[in-house]
């Protein structure tokens, strides 16, 4: 998509700077202009890189499969939901969610955003990937608005859109953490399907997971670097196409109790493909070394309620409730970002 003229012309709507020029600007003899093309390489670069690590498994049908039995208790229409419901408020008071819109939930999982979109009277279609959060989506939907919601099993990275009508077919198109946007190609996609508004919510910069760095350092030796990306990288993009973005953060930290076993299934299909040594020998110590964790959580716990009978009664009442568990622990930064398809309108 071609720059706006505002961009293109003009030295007072240039930035000016020496040698060292920002990243995403190009010069151009006194002038420096914004350059969609560093941000789309730029971005292809990030995607190469992480497609070589851990990043990769992320994408694969079958993890998420695997994970859609607690997504879809986590992520219950009635259970509470801050972050949920947070979005439809800022969706409705900036009258984007709208009775009788057309949505695209992109990456829908169980329906943790469909579900409450065809609620409020708007008709979704609900992508993913994975066939075990369809289902759970199908299970989870209320009678009364299922006519609303269409679920597609579709992989977004090689989907064609035009031969699947999705081209300016959305009011809205949504994105909220998922996977299927991994770089340029696919972000591109997306934007190509709205013909009014987009929302897109993904990870900024490194994210914290107590178990997968504990388990990664014990295999390896190393430290667990991973880069989940960063949103400023399609901000940046669509500045420089000449969209008005509005973004903001939010801090996010998501804590909850695994069974060893469960998590060691999941950590061994991350990792066993990057770790030398037999499978079962791999699977072994991962499951022993989340055991040791249990324990440890458990011994501390005691110890904190040690000193009055009080506190070791409602500590031993903690352990029968949680016990041979380990509190698994997420925390990162979450960029929410809101744009008009229409380069002409700012942001609202």
């Amino acid at each position: 998509m071609p720059m706006t003229e505002k961009a293109r012309k003009g030295k007072d709507n240039c930035l000016h700077q020496e040698q060292d020029s920002r990243p995403g600007q190009r010069e151009d003899g006194d002038c420096l202009l914004l350059d969609q093309d560093f941000w789309i390489r730029h971005w292809e670069r990030v995607e190469k890189l992480s497609q070589k690590g851990l990043s990769k498994e992320f994408v694969k049908p079958q993890r998420w499969d695997k994970l859609s039995k607690d997504f879809s208790q986590r992520w219950k229409p009635t259970k509470e939901d801050p972050m949920r419901d947070e979005m439809i408020s800022l969706l409705k008071e900036r009258n984007i969610l709208r009775e009788g819109m057309k949505i695209l939930d992109l990456g829908c999982g169980t329906g943790r955003f469909a579900i409450p979109f065809a609620q409020a009277g708007a008709l979704v279609t609900a992508v993913d990937v994975s066939e075990g959060m369809l289902r759970y989506l199908e299970e989870e939907t209320p009678k009364d608005v299922a006519s609303r919601i269409t679920p597609v099993k579709l992989d977004w990275h090689g989907a064609d859109i035009d031969r699947l009508g999705f081209r300016s077919a959305f009011d809205l198109s949504f994105g909220h953490m998922t996977p299927a946007i991994t770089g340029p190609e696919t972000f591109l996609k997306f934007l190509s399907t709205s013909r009014q508004w987009c929302v897109m919510a993904t990870w900024s910069g490194q994210r914290r997971q107590n178990t997968a760095e504990g388990v990664w350092r014990h295999l390896t030796g190393t430290a667990y670097d991973q880069n989940a990306g960063d949103i400023t990288i399609p901000f940046n993009l669509l500045y420089c196409m000449g969209y008005h973005p509005s973004i903001e953060f939010r801090y996010h930290r998501h804590e909850s109790l695994v069974d060893p076993e469960a998590e060691a299934d999941q950590l061994f299909d991350l990792f066993h493909g990057y770790v030398q040594g037999d499978e079962r020998h791999v699977r072994q110590r991962i499951l022993s070394f989340l055991q040791g964790m249990a324990r440890e959580e458990g011994k501390t716990s005691r110890e904190e309620g040690q000193g009055s009978q009080e506190k070791e009664q409602g500590a031993q009442e903690g352990m029968n409730g949680r016990h041979g568990m380990i509190n698994k622990v997420l925390t990162g930064c979450i960029g929410r970002m809101v744009w008009n398809v229409d380069r002409a309108c700012s942001d609202v």
